[in-house]
């Protein structure tokens, strides 16, 4: 069994971690903290209190069933069929994960920040590979190709502490 978690205790979780916990995306962590729904401690983790605010805002948003449920006017062999069809569903997601026909969101998100960090790099590079290549390029020619690099990086950077 595990541990309880003590006050004195202060876990914090990254992205991916939370959206785990959650059951959520790592793109819909993101939307949610964008949105000031969940927040971010300084170290761009999320604490132990942002599990908290999500179920707030959720009971928020999402007002108490009505007493007549969706399913209560069906008759139990159209619930079974419901029932079956999503069994179906959720084992075709499993054996297309297992058949690598579709790959996990945390997978994903590695893959696009490991992409990033290539693309920065070559970025970065570029100036002077220009100046070797053209040496008749102005100071002025290179720093604007630097300038535009480094916004480019920048925003990359940006996406990159987005997923984490």
């Amino acid at each position: 069994m595990a541990s309880p978690i003590k006050k004195t205790d202060n876990p914090e979780f990254t992205g991916p971690e939370l959206a785990t916990i959650l059951n959520l995306s790592t793109a819909r962590i993101s939307q949610l903290t964008a949105d000031g729904t969940i927040l971010r401690a300084k170290s761009k983790k999320y604490p132990l209190s942002a599990i908290t605010d999500y179920i707030r805002w959720l009971k928020r948003t999402n007002p108490k069933p009505k007493p007549e449920s969706k399913l209560d006017g069906l008759k139990l062999e159209e619930q079974r069929a419901l029932l079956t069809a999503e069994q179906l569903r959720e084992k075709k997601r499993d054996n297309d994960l297992a058949d690598g026909l579709i790959a996990p969101i945390s997978d994903i998100t590695d893959t696009i920040v490991k992409v990033g960090s290539i693309i920065m790099s070559n970025l970065e590079s570029l100036p002077g590979r220009m100046k070797r290549a053209n040496p008749e390029l102005t100071a002025h020619d290179i720093n604007i190709v630097k300038k535009t690099i480094s916004k480019c990086c920048q925003a990359i950077s940006e996406m990159k502490e987005d997923v984490d």
